[in-house]
């Protein structure tokens, strides 16, 4: 039988799209001609095209199919410029600095306003959590294996621990990292508060407003299995 493939359309709605695209301006070393600027708009909508409906909304597990449009709903400390260099993602860090090299230890500091769309702000327990469930050996909270993407730099990570009310993050390595931008351990944040109590392995496999919150311009507005 020949292969058809059938294409189904994942609504993200935005409360603010300007400020996506705001953001994206600002990662650009180059500054857009005048003329090719849009009228920019608050409000609207993207949508992401995929073959078959997602296993899981969640990005970090190895189930995930047609997910990764999450990374616009969970963001992280960075993001991926035009160009395709790593750029602090001011919205959720204001700073990244390698502070010492023996051992070497990363101080982020996490931007106050930086909140969840539920009202919870985004702190320390998030960098932690992200850590804790790409570390090789990870369980859930059940106690099962974590199903998910097994992150070279999480393991070469000694410590995450939070500090100033959990606006300050300091990682500490156990051997020099040339790749600490690069992971994906802080580049996609699932929110702590919420995967603690789901569980990462099936707490996102079904939307639901409540668990799949937003700390991004975007968040995810409606989705009806196997329709839209």
């Amino acid at each position: 039988m020949p292969y058809v493939a059938e294409r189904r359309t994942l609504a993200i709605v935005t409360a603010a799209l300007m400020m996506l695209a705001a953001a994206c301006a600002s990662g650009s070393t180059k500054a857009a001609p005048t003329s090719s600027t849009p009228n920019l708009q608050k409000g609207g909508s993207i949508t992401a095209v995929g073959l078959a409906d997602p296993t899981t909304l969640n990005p970090k597990s190895t189930r995930s199919l047609n997910s990764t449009f999450m990374a616009t709903v969970w963001l992280g400390a960075w993001r991926m410029t035009a160009d395709f260099q790593f750029q602090l993602n001011t919205d959720i860090v204001t700073g990244a600095e390698l502070t010492s090299t023996d051992p070497q230890t990363v101080v982020f500091t996490i931007n106050p306003k930086a909140t969840w769309s539920d009202g919870v702000p985004v702190d320390a327990d998030d960098f932690i959590y992200n850590w804790q469930i790409a570390r090789t050996g990870a369980t859930d909270v059940d106690g099962s294996p974590i199903q998910g993407f097994n992150d070279a730099l999480a393991d070469s990570i000694a410590s995450v621990t939070g500090s100033d009310s959990g606006k300050t993050v300091t990682a500490v390595f156990k051997q020099p990292n040339v790749e600490w931008k690069f992971g994906r351990v802080f580049n996609i944040l699932i929110p702590a508060h919420i995967a603690r109590r789901v569980g990462f392995n099936s707490g996102f496999e079904r939307f639901d407003p409540a668990v799949e919150v937003s700390d991004a311009p975007f968040r995810l507005g409606t989705y009806n299995p196997g329709k839209d």
